[in-house]
């Protein structure tokens, strides 16, 4: 074993420990609208209408604020739980960022459009929102360096 590999996470450079749990919590939502602008760019840049920007402050106020309160109400309570328990690893995180993405997204929808939908686009919403969740999920990991399988290295005391 080598002498890197022995030290805890108090004893790791900065740079392998990440920016922490709370400022990854803070920084990682704005992955989403940052993904959605990348997506609009390559699209009007494809059609050749750049014309077709509006709406686009009101639909980002309408994806950042419930990425925000998902992060805040459930991601960081999960990030916190599992690093207590010693599991907390990219692959539990991503996977709760998913499920709560999806389920936030679907009655966000649902409310917003009225009485929950008796058609498939209940479906395709939630999985857009999982997809939504899996990328914040994501940006937080890489942000708070959580390791993919060993939950011991991410903070938890030994």
């Amino acid at each position: 074993m080598t002498e890197q590999s022995t030290l805890d996470s108090s004893q790791a450079s900065p740079a392998k420990r990440g920016i922490g749990l709370i400022p990854a919590a803070l920084i990682a939502p704005l992955a989403v609208p940052a993904a959605f602008l990348v997506v609009l760019l390559i699209s009007a840049a494809s059609n050749g209408n750049f014309g077709a920007w509006h709406g686009v402050d009101t639909l980002l106020l309408v994806i950042t604020i419930p990425t925000y309160a998902c992060m805040i109400v459930f991601g960081l309570p999960l990030a916190f739980f599992l690093r207590s328990c010693g599991m907390l690893n990219a692959i539990l995180f991503c996977l709760g960022g998913s499920v709560v993405g999806g389920i936030a997204s679907a009655v966000i929808m649902s409310t917003l459009f009225g009485a929950w939908q008796q058609s498939q686009a209940v479906y395709l919403e939630g999985g857009i929102g999982a997809l939504l969740g899996l990328v914040v999920a994501v940006a937080f990991c890489l942000l708070a360096r959580v390791p993919v399988f060993d939950g011991k290295r991410a903070g938890s005391e030994p």
